[in-house]
């Protein structure tokens, strides 16, 4: 009798365990799907048991992390929209200030240090902006067929002019087409290129290079050490170990690249190699 209670214990006990464990595996997996981007989905609760009190429980962190995320979104955004005005007065007003003939050097030269700061922190305030209506999902897209050698064209010429004695910019591009917003896609290519020249010695080279679905910015520049990989994109991070700040970087470039990329759809993907370069592809989705 031992060897038959043995082969119905065996799979009583399998059958028993699986039905105590499906509460686990389901917390487990609802939990998986939880993300920072999407803190709206709640676990499922059943019964009234400890499990369900768990359930619970972690249900009502994520209300309260989602409200707390929801807020700091608020005030990115009320802050960047309230800082606009008085940042206008000020730029304004240095402006009109350095017109005067008879300025004198030291005063001239405290003016040109206000309207470079002005212009700086307009300039993140727009950034932060952005970020905040994509946070949202309020990024308007005026999406049109965007020839691609238009789009390089353009930004090339506005990247030499930001870094006149920078890298070589290297072209290579056929008469593709993608689907999208032109302003925002030239401004997530001119944050690449920024970002490459910065980064690319003087007698180095920075290739784009047109794709069916998207493109490739690729450098001979410092590259990136591994460990610093996974935390590009994310707001206000620089490696600073890595590529000096020699051009006052933000750490809101690459951010905004991968959000306008994502808004159309599309992914930005980054591969480097310390002390070889550094290659990001931007994908676009095919237009609907």
């Amino acid at each position: 009798m031992i060897p038959i209670a043995l082969l119905i214990a065996g799979p009583a006990g399998m059958f028993l365990t699986g039905r105590a464990l499906a509460p686990i595996r389901a917390v487990t997996q609802a939990a998986g799907r939880i993300g920072v981007e999407d803190l709206s989905e709640r676990l499922p609760v059943r019964g009234k048991d400890e499990f369900a009190k768990l359930e619970e429980t972690f249900n009502g962190m994520l209300a309260r992390l989602e409200a707390s995320f929801e807020r700091q979104k608020r005030f990115v955004a009320d802050a960047s929209h309230e800082l606009k005005t008085p940042l206008t007065v000020i730029k304004a007003n240095s402006s009109l200030a350095l017109t005067d003939p008879d300025l004198t050097p030291d005063y001239r030269e405290t003016l040109v240090e206000i309207d470079r700061a002005a212009d700086r922190t307009a300039r993140i305030v727009q950034d932060l902006l952005l970020l905040a209506r994509t946070d949202h999902g309020q990024l308007p897209l005026k999406e049109s067929e965007v020839l691609l050698e238009t789009l390089f064209t353009g930004t090339v010429s506005e990247a030499r002019k930001l870094h006149t004695d920078g890298a070589q910019i290297a072209v290579q591009v056929s008469k593709e087409a993608v689907w999208g917003d032109a302003h925002l896609l030239h401004r997530l290519l001119l944050n690449l290129l920024d970002n490459a020249l910065r980064h690319t010695p003087k007698d180095g080279t920075v290739q784009v290079t047109a794709l069916a679905d998207g493109f490739l910015v690729s450098d001979s520049g410092e590259g990136i050490s591994p460990e610093h990989l996974t935390h590009l994109g994310e707001r206000f991070y620089r490696v600073d170990s890595a590529r000096a700040r020699t051009g006052g970087g933000t750490g809101l470039g690459l951010a905004i690249s991968r959000a306008i990329a994502e808004a159309h759809g599309g992914t930005l993907e980054i591969q480097s190699e310390l002390g070889k370069g550094t290659t990001i592809r931007v994908t676009l989705a095919a237009q609907q």
